[in-house]
């Protein structure tokens, strides 16, 4: 009140396209107080809002995080009371100038930098993220995708592994990580969804988890849309994917966006999606059937005319090529099934030792 006696109203609020407040509460709060019929004001119409929340508390938060030159502080509010300024209008109490100077001094004296990594962001169990289209699904940021590189060897652990080049894939939680290059692994969610959600009961910390381990990326946890669930269901299932993977992206996680679709739910499958052009499609599951066949084929033959993607990341045995002809129209990366480089592995080791002890 006393700053705008003296300064008058320099500093407008901040509304939105409904005027309501974004920021300024404190100054249109003290002009009531005084009287004022009427406030200048600058209306924004293009946040979102998430944006305007977010901007709310970063306009306090810039506020508070600014600090002084106490020396010159002193200098100018000294002379300030020279030239007989009300220093009230400026939130000073002239009778404990003196003891709100060595206050401030006192404590810019304590404060300890903070450390930041850059490359960890703090973040918060529950996040709003812009929404897009009628289910409203998190928007992925394009430059928060992964570039995928021209082959990808599968881990299924230090032993099964040997003798495999990196980069590898793994499948979160399948196999032990003993042993692994995270630097160079891409991690993917495809088998048990009760071992990845956990990123999106515990998202903060569970996160971080990666982040520490430094991979190179992840594929958007797939949290299985199933075409015998209620329609409810599977949005939730989708919903649930896309948010971990943009919660990924604000923590520094570079991510492959995953297509995961049944063929009824086609007109929401590419929501937060456009302008990505490296997808992932997992196709390991049995394809004999011909309904099972169309209903995958559907989905990924969609996602491939509307994205029109440039690399596929491709988790499926070499046959589903044939199956799946359309995700051909990209670069193919593909992942051969863990269980099918297991099963292959073992077979070969059983075949090594009925040689061996059939020479001995």
């Amino acid at each position: 009140m006393a700053s705008l006696r003296e300064f008058g109203f320099t500093n407008p609020v901040l509304i939105d396209e409904h005027s309501q407040i974004i920021a300024g509460h404190g100054r249109v709060t003290a002009a009531k107080k005084l009287g004022m019929q009427k406030v200048p004001c600058i209306r924004i119409d293009y946040m979102t809002e998430a944006q305007k929340r977010a901007y709310v508390i970063a306009d306090n938060k810039l506020a508070e995080e600014a600090g002084w030159d106490v020396e010159l502080l002193k200098v100018e509010l000294g002379d300030l009371a020279k030239l007989d300024f009300n220093i009230d209008a400026i939130g000073f109490d002239l009778a404990t100038l003196t003891d709100d100077l060595k206050v401030i001094e006192k404590e810019q004296k304590n404060k300890q930098p903070e450390v930041i990594d850059s490359n960890i962001h703090v973040l918060a169990d529950e996040m709003n993220f812009v929404g897009v289209g009628q289910m409203e699904f998190p928007a992925v940021r394009l430059d928060m995708i992964l570039e995928v590189p021209d082959k990808l060897s599968i881990w299924c652990g230090a032993d099964m592994s040997d003798g495999l080049p990196p980069p590898y894939f793994y499948n979160f939680g399948s196999d032990s990580t003993r042993g692994m290059p995270f630097d160079k692994t891409i991690v993917g969610f495809y088998v048990d969804d009760y071992r990845f959600d956990k990123f999106w009961d515990t998202s903060s910390a569970s996160t971080m988890e990666l982040v520490k381990q430094n991979y190179m990326g992840a594929v958007m946890p797939n949290y299985s849309p199933l075409i015998t669930d209620p329609r409810a269901v599977r949005v939730f299932q989708m919903y649930k994917s896309r948010w971990v993977g943009r919660y990924f992206q604000e923590a520094g996680i570079k991510i492959v966006p995953d297509i995961q679709c049944v063929a009824s739910d086609l007109e929401y499958l590419c929501d937060g999606l456009m302008g990505v052009k490296t997808i992932a499609i997992q196709a390991h599951q049995n394809y004999n059937d011909l309904e099972s066949r169309t209903v995958k084929a559907t989905a990924i033959d969609y996602a491939m005319e509307q994205l029109k993607p440039d690399t596929v990341l491709f988790y499926a045995p070499e046959k589903s090529l044939q199956l799946f002809p359309s995700v051909t129209r990209a670069r193919v990366v593909r992942v051969e099934p863990r269980m099918h480089m297991k099963t292959a592995r073992k077979k070969a080791l059983q075949k090594t030792e009925v040689i061996t002890n059939g020479e001995s």
